[in-house]
């Protein structure tokens, strides 16, 4: 149910998780003129680090997407968000390892927060879940 501010907070999850395939968070200066961008890619497989991340990224995406389509099963979808805080964790790891190996002054961009916020809106829409659950525990109660 898209009405629920819980599943504003994962679709707000998906869309930031897919704009990661688009943009590049780091930009390498490269002596006096090259200039690299990296960004995440499932076809780029020449780092390791970052096809893991991209890999993971992946999972991210569709997980969220399982969650929002599980409205019916609040205690799956809170299990499900501290999945998704965790896989964005590492994540990240990932993404830092990856662009560190890459030779170049480092230049970081605004995408490099996505996954921050990710974590955020995760433990939001966790939050909101648990509520919602307290709340349809409490109206059993009462009938």
């Amino acid at each position: 149910m898209i009405q629920r501010i819980q599943s504003i907070y994962l679709l707000l999850i998906l869309i930031l998780s897919s704009l990661l395939f688009f943009f590049p968070f780091q930009t390498n200066i490269i002596g006096f003129s090259e200039i690299k961008d990296i960004q995440l890619s499932l076809l780029d497989t020449s780092n390791t680090y970052l096809f893991i991340a991209s890999v993971i990224n992946l999972i991210v995406i569709i997980n969220t997407a399982t969650t929002i389509l599980m409205y019916k099963r609040r205690p799956l979808q809170i299990l499900l968000c501290h999945i998704i805080s965790v896989n964005i964790i590492v994540l990240t790891v990932f993404m830092y390892i990856g662009s560190s190996q890459i030779e170049g002054l480092p230049t970081y961009k605004l995408p490099y927060i996505i996954p921050i916020l990710n974590i955020i809106l995760a433990q939001l829409a966790r939050y909101y879940i648990k509520k919602d659950e307290e709340l349809v525990k409490s109206a059993n109660r009462i009938r």
